[in-house]
């Protein structure tokens, strides 16, 4: 019986594995153009994925937002995890973009209500800026403005980082001023 479950065991491994060799091979197909502003955008995104994925530890709950540079840090948490770098970290999908990243990477999720806390949060935003309010430096941050056929769960990100230990913003520019159209979370009653 122990021979039968771990070869099940043996058996799904490598269909993880090769589903996320598939992936890969996918993404390796499309080439990137160095002088093209998607080299230095894939760079970008390897470098932030990189210095994200040092502020994970085994046995870690973290939270993953959608994005360009979360989908980044999805692919090589993957790898971490693979290699033996790090052991039993679940990921908490803040939106449905970013559950389905989680799953083609293989990576393990819970859900919000599953976990007590997040130890750490990587949040993608569209636009980021430092303000100053009654004297206090925060900084402010919209999510959910790029246009895409999936629409951000604002609530659960919201959720999610409520119970985050500590937020990191995935974002390489920040702007003076935020501005323009942004969504709304509208709660109503009966």
């Amino acid at each position: 019986r122990r021979a039968n479950d771990a070869r099940a065991a043996r058996a799904a491994t490598l269909r993880t594995r090769a589903r996320r060799e598939r992936t890969r091979a996918r993404a390796s197909d499309a080439r990137v153009d160095e002088s093209d502003d998607s080299f230095a955008s894939a760079s970008l995104s390897a470098a932030i994925a990189q210095r994200a994925l040092m502020m994970i530890e085994s046995n870690a709950v973290v939270g993953l937002s959608r994005g360009e540079h979360a989908s980044e840090l999805a692919r090589r948490l993957a790898e971490a995890l693979e290699s033996g770098a790090l052991e039993n970290v679940k990921v908490v999908a803040l939106e449905p973009l970013a559950a389905k990243e989680c799953a083609v990477n293989g990576l393990e999720m819970r859900s919000i209500d599953e976990v007590r806390a997040i130890d750490v949060t990587f949040a993608q935003p569209s636009e980021c800026a430092v303000v100053v309010t009654n004297g206090q430096k925060s900084i402010a941050s919209v999510f959910g403005r790029e246009t895409t056929p999936v629409q951000p769960d604002i609530e659960r990100a919201k959720a999610a980082m409520k119970k985050s230990v500590k937020v990191v913003l995935l974002k390489e520019l920040f702007v003076d001023k935020i501005g323009g159209a942004i969504p709304l979370v509208v709660e109503a009653g009966n």
